[in-house]
């Protein structure tokens, strides 16, 4: 709407301007009534701003090679160790089998039998304490053991 003002004003001020004069002869109005955008004289250094923030983007995009590496990878024929934290030891040893044997003797199973507990071994063989157990329910079938 703005620009509908401008351009009367400027054609009502170049015909009164020149009133004998032919509109085709009057370049002021010409360049008014031109249709076509003329860049604004500020188009020169937004332009070369432009080109200096895409060499910018351009530097600092990280490329394919910022993202893709290569990893040792085992084979089957030669395979990675696994580290010391993430193995566990297999339920076994002295106690272990005492315990089982004297169970299986009695014909008894124990609450971590048949719950299947992860920490069979690690009660069985005596674990940290050295002190082996079993834990055994009677009348009842709730385990006060706490093991988790």
């Amino acid at each position: 709407m703005h620009g509908r003002r401008h351009l009367a004003a400027s054609l009502a001020r170049a015909l009164s301007q020149a009133p004998s004069r032919s509109i085709s002869s009057t370049p002021s109005l010409l360049q008014t009534l031109d249709p076509t955008p003329q860049s604004p004289p500020l188009a020169a250094p937004a332009a070369g701003r432009l080109a200096e923030m895409r060499r910018r983007l351009q530097a600092e995009t990280p490329s394919l090679g910022d993202f893709a590496y290569s990893v040792e990878v085992g084979t089957r024929k030669k395979p990675l160790p696994k580290p010391k934290w993430m193995k566990e030891t297999i339920p076994g040893g002295a106690k272990y089998a005492a315990i089982k044997a004297k169970l299986r003797e009695l014909k008894l199973h124990t609450v971590c039998e048949e719950a299947r507990c992860p920490n069979l071994g690690e009660c069985w063989s005596g674990g940290e304490t050295g002190t082996a157990t079993a834990t055994i329910m009677i009348l009842g079938d709730t385990c006060t053991r706490g093991c988790r």
